[in-house]
């Protein structure tokens, strides 16, 4: 029995707003099938620390990325001093392509912090006109709460079984209204947790799903999108490979993912007596590397990831068993970033289902292992001296050598890094500068480094912005565990695009 793990922009140093990106590699996985209903999830590292990396054309593929899928406006653990930039990156994104937003606030046990989380959604929407916004989700993975540490009972009672949860959203939904956004749909996201009920989740002082969608379907009607998150994770060592031969490299009508679709479908068929009720899959994703507490040890490789990824794209969306497909769909993330779910899909607390490895890579993450852009060459032995042409490009943290020279990689000005020792939780200060004329004594050892050409860029294609002529529908939900039973602005000069 599969178990299913729900998931939960580089900010620039410089004025201006983030031109247009695209991963390069050596590796074509061919067209996306029905690309207009697909779109790609921002992950906490891409709205943190690499708005300006948001890929255009999907990677591996030559089609515009049709939406994005923002989890939150901002983070308040997150520095203040970036959020103006980041925006700024997102709404240069979404009016120069025609992608469409479905734009995610939370609800916590926190409604002071809940608040404040609207007022930044409230901000960012003002940059935004109703046609670039798919929907809003209010919440997100709702019935795992009762599982995040620190949550209390009262807490959950407040929520659930005192109506908290639901005039909360009422109250979100209205003040969405009152911007002009009265015609977009509207989601609540939750896991497949919710599934276990009939038709979903009621459980006092933990999760009333079914009452909330029962609420939800009756005030708002067909504008309420069911919105699921999902992705395939193994139920226990024992099990390996027969979860594997069910979703592995697999997502059409005989497989794992679409198995799921069709519980889905057949769960809000019983709810709302309509069998085209708005689906959308909010995330789904494969790891490329695995946390070993997992115990399928084959289960996260990047031989798997690729396949999966692959049929992602080519998927027509079909499940089978004429069953309505999902109205949308969104890979799981743009960047490997840190794991904030409870049941780690990654690594070393790191989600690994980014199509791009780290902020600042210019190279997808699905390549050759020996394909690459540039040489770097270490000028000498390091010394205690550094390129000090002025002004840098760059002259900031960056995690180890190789980040630095992920970034001056992704500058198309840079022709120097200057990196020097580690300092703490493996950060090295780095100077990225156009040539090394001239030079500065420091008393730190610096590995200099000159950034030679391997091979031509990819030559950049002409973003042809994305229009649709029906409106969007949204939803999002997130996914723990059920059996199939019917009962963030960062500086960069250069473009690339493939």
């Amino acid at each position: 029995m599969l178990r299913w793990l729900c998931p939960t922009l580089l900010i620039a140093t410089g004025a201006g707003v983030a031109s247009a990106f695209q991963c390069a590699s050596d590796v074509d996985l061919g067209s996306v099938a029905n690309v207009g209903r697909k779109g790609v999830t921002l992950d906490d590292a891409t709205l943190q620390s690499c708005s300006n990396q948001l890929p255009q054309i999907w990677p591996n593929a030559k089609q515009t990325v049709a939406s994005i899928r923002i989890l939150k406006a901002w983070d308040p653990r997150w520095s203040d001093l970036d959020r103006e930039a980041a925006w700024s990156n997102i709404e240069a994104y979404v009016t120069s392509t025609g992608a469409q937003v479905l734009l995610g606030t939370p609800l916590t046990c926190s409604e002071a912090q809940d608040e404040a989380a609207w007022a930044w959604t409230k901000e960012f929407l003002a940059r935004l006109e109703p046609k670039h916004i798919m929907g809003l989700a209010v919440g997100n993975d709702l019935d795992a709460y009762q599982f995040q540490a620190g949550v209390s009972a009262a807490c959950l009672r407040a929520l659930w079984d005192e109506g908290g949860l639901w005039r909360r959203f009422g109250r979100i939904v209205s003040d969405f209204d009152a911007l002009g956004f009265g015609t977009v749909p509207v989601t609540s996201v939750f896991t497949a947790g919710a599934l276990q009920g009939a038709p979903f989740a009621e459980l006092p002082g933990k999760a009333r799903v079914n009452s909330f969608l029962m609420n939800a379907t009756r005030v708002y009607g067909g504008r309420f999108a069911f919105t699921w998150s999902l992705s395939p994770m193994p139920q226990d060592a024992t099990r390996c490979s027969d979860d594997l031969a069910k979703a592995a490299g697999c997502m059409g009508p005989g497989c794992a993912v679409a198995a799921q679709l069709r519980v889905l479908r057949g769960k809000m068929q019983l709810l709302t007596r309509s069998s085209t009720a708005t689906l959308w899959l909010g995330e789904v994703g494969w790891p490329s590397a695995q946390n070993a507490a997992v115990g399928c040890p084959a289960w996260g490789t990047l031989e798997r990831f690729r396949n999966f990824y692959r049929e992602f794209l080519a998927w027509d969306l079909q499940i089978g068993g004429d069953f309505r497909p999902p109205d949308h769909i969104f890979w799981s993330a743009i960047h490997d970033a840190p794991d904030t779910s409870s049941d780690a899909s990654g690594g070393g607390g790191v989600r690994r289902e980014g199509l791009l490895s780290t902020c600042d890579s210019l190279r997808c993450k699905v390549r050759d292992p020996q394909y690459k852009l540039f040489n770097f060459v270490l000028e000498g032995q390091p010394a205690n001296r550094y390129c000090s042409d002025a002004p840098p490009l760059f002259d900031g943290w960056k995690s180890g050598p190789q980040g630095c020279q992920d970034a001056c990689e992704l500058d198309g000005a840079c022709g120097h890094a200057s990196v020097w020792p580690q300092y703490h939780y493996g950060l090295h200060w780095c100077r990225l500068t156009r040539t090394c004329a001239s030079t500065r004594y420091t008393k730190w050892k610096v590995s200099v480094y000159k950034k030679e050409a391997l091979a031509p860029l990819p030559t950049p294609v002409p973003v042809v912005p994305y229009t649709t002529t029906s409106t969007a529908t949204t939803s999002t939900l997130t996914v723990t565990s059920i059996t199939t039973t019917s009962t963030s602005v960062t500086k960069t000069t250069s473009t690339q695009s493939s």
